[in-house]
């Protein structure tokens, strides 16, 4: 985490969350720097002696396993980059992207963050998409929140992009926490998330083997 540009309210929320949080969501549009504050919090939650569970549920740009998957992994000590290279549990959810799959999207994420809770994690972390705009993107958000119901609602935002929901959710007595991007959040484009998720397929399908099966 040395080479991260961690802005300062990064580092007050890792402190402020951590007494409180049972299970935490972060949200934020795409190349907004979610799964990098995840990994800080991970690593600053650990460092203090935190059993921390991750749900990875970005599923165009998963971190933990292939795309179209939600994946769960537990960490009781710092991780490096290599540690977030496999998850302990996957669920398939069969889309890039969570539009068309909201109730196989909701279903997914709530196993992993059961599975959570049931091998010890003292504060469950959950990796959302940078699907936020649009009516879909509002209930995915709202249900997801609702199922889980978090301790704190992490948003990262440029401006105020996401004011469309958070206003919601506060009216609603949701604890909300508003950070802003780092400044070495990345916008790649569609072309670079692509080879993004081919890699990732590779890698996971890196030892399959073909098995023949006869009738």
């Amino acid at each position: 985490m040395n080479n991260i540009d961690i802005p300062e309210d990064w580092k007050a929320v890792a402190g402020r969350t951590k007494q409180a949080a049972k299970i935490c969501i972060v949200i934020g549009k795409i190349d907004s720097g979610k799964t990098t504050l995840c990994k800080f919090l991970i690593h600053k939650w650990t460092v203090s002696g935190i059993r921390v569970g991750y749900v990875d549920s970005d599923l165009g740009q998963s971190t933990l396993g292939p795309p179209a998957t939600v994946g769960l992994k537990i960490f009781n000590t710092p991780p490096n980059q290599a540690d977030y290279s496999n998850a302990f549990n996957l669920h398939f959810v069969g889309n890039i992207s969570p539009e068309g799959f909201l109730l196989q999207t909701l279903h997914a994420v709530k196993i992993m963050v059961d599975k959570s809770l049931q091998r010890g994690s003292e504060i469950t972390l959950i990796d959302t998409t940078g699907f936020v705009d649009g009516p879909a993107a509002r209930i995915l958000k709202l249900h997801n929140i609702e199922l889980l119901h978090p301790q704190w609602i992490i948003a990262l935002q440029a401006k105020d992009e996401l004011e469309h929901l958070l206003k919601g959710y506060e009216k609603m007595d949701w604890q909300v926490v508003r950070l802003g991007c780092s400044k070495q959040a990345v916008i790649r484009s569609q072309t670079e998330r692509q080879k993004y998720r081919i890699e990732k397929y590779k890698a996971y399908f890196k030892l399959a083997r073909l098995i023949v099966e006869f009738f």
